[in-house]
């Protein structure tokens, strides 16, 4: 009885601790954005964003807001387009960028 108790309990612990490492978000996604320019987007866990465009590279923060994130460059990529809207695909492999302006077109980056 109690090496079941202890097996089940170290299972729990096992589960628990790979559920918890870090968020489903962490990573680089890349692809071209709908006016050509290549794009990358690097999530930290420390929720820093590092966004290049091209040959411009910005430094923001990130803020998990349900099932969405929202992006902050302190107006640097625009005051009509921040904060950037950032969903992710069901199988974490692409994310979604849009922003909330009728000029910014949403972009599909692909996880590197």
């Amino acid at each position: 009885m109690k090496k079941t108790l202890s097996v089940l309990l170290a299972a729990a612990m096992m589960f628990l601790l790979t559920a918890c490492s870090g968020s489903k978000w962490v990573g680089n996604y890349a692809g071209t954005n709908s006016a050509g320019e290549a794009i990358s987007m690097e999530f930290s866990d420390d929720q820093k964003v590092v966004y290049t465009r091209g040959d411009v590279v910005y430094h923001g923060t990130w803020e998990e807001q349900g099932e969405e994130l929202r992006l902050y460059f302190g107006g640097r990529v625009g005051l009509d387009y921040e904060p950037l809207k950032v969903t992710i695909s069901s199988d974490g492999n692409s994310i979604i960028v849009d922003a909330p302006s009728k000029y910014w077109k949403a972009d599909t980056y692909i996880r590197q």
